[in-house]
């Protein structure tokens, strides 16, 4: 080869380079940033499949309007809570929406408190139960599994915890005598009685003290952290605009058995 051969193709090399700089290539990753990765707990009404096979439930309608406010696309997948979380603390997606919890929070950052859930405790009417955390001490409460319903909850060894895979199984146990009551949320409570065809006045309630929050978290390895703010600010706008609440009252279909 040629000298000015060698001189010909080094200007070529460097043209593109410094091309590139300004113009990334056709096969560069440039969707990174424009493609917010979300994983959604399966949780129903929160998370599940429809009669369709495909994903629905609070969760995906909120994803879906957070990415529509950001300007981004979404990629959002159901899974098991537990992966949902572990997901979201390697890094492996960007975003999950989810009760705001000191372990999750060690992970991944609150970007915004999305709403506040009111956590009950739940028993027949014709019950005199006392409803409360010391004075179900001793007996039996029902509790949707790798749910989050507070510290004190947690830290209450006295109770009998009794992890379901669904509310309406635990509501089955609680009209059979079986459990002494029930705990979960306002959102997941009202749902899972119309869906069961069950009148509200046919159980007490007692709301805990402390509300929980459900947050938009982004990890703390998150692979696109340029997102941060504009899905702040898309949290913050759906919120404000009273789009979450008509979400949470929509009246979601029952999980296919």
């Amino acid at each position: 080869m040629r000298l000015s051969d060698g001189l010909t193709l080094n200007r070529l090399l460097l043209s593109l380079v410094l091309a590139w700089g300004i113009y990334p290539p056709a096969w560069a990753d440039t969707d990174v940033i424009s493609v917010a990765r979300f994983a959604s707990a399966e949780v129903w009404p929160w998370g599940f499949e429809g009669q369709d096979g495909e994903p629905q439930g609070i969760l995906f309608e909120l994803a879906e309007q957070l990415v529509q406010q950001a300007g981004v696309s979404l990629s959002n997948d159901l899974r098991p809570h537990r992966r949902a979380i572990l997901e979201l603390a390697e890094g492996i997606v960007d975003f999950s929406v989810l009760f705001e919890t000191p372990a999750v929070s060690d992970t991944a950052f609150c970007l915004d408190r999305l709403l506040e859930v009111e956590v009950w405790l739940v028993a027949p009417i014709a019950s005199s139960q006392t409803l409360s955390l010391s004075g179900l001490s001793g007996k039996s409460v029902g509790y949707i599994r790798g749910t989050w319903y507070g510290q004190a909850f947690s830290d209450a060894d006295s109770i009998n915890k009794v992890p379901v895979q669904n509310l309406s199984q635990a509501i089955d146990m609680l009209i059979m005598e079986r459990i002494d009551a029930v705990i979960t949320s306002h959102v997941v409570f009202l749902q899972t009685l119309r869906v069961m065809g069950l009148a509200e006045a046919a159980f007490r309630y007692e709301r805990i003290d402390n509300a929980q929050h459900v947050c938009l978290y982004m990890s703390r390895k998150a692979q696109n952290p340029a997102l941060a703010e504009p899905m702040r600010e898309a949290a913050r706008r759906i919120r404000e605009s009273g789009a979450i609440e008509d979400i949470i009252r929509r009246p979601w279909p029952a999980r296919p058995r």
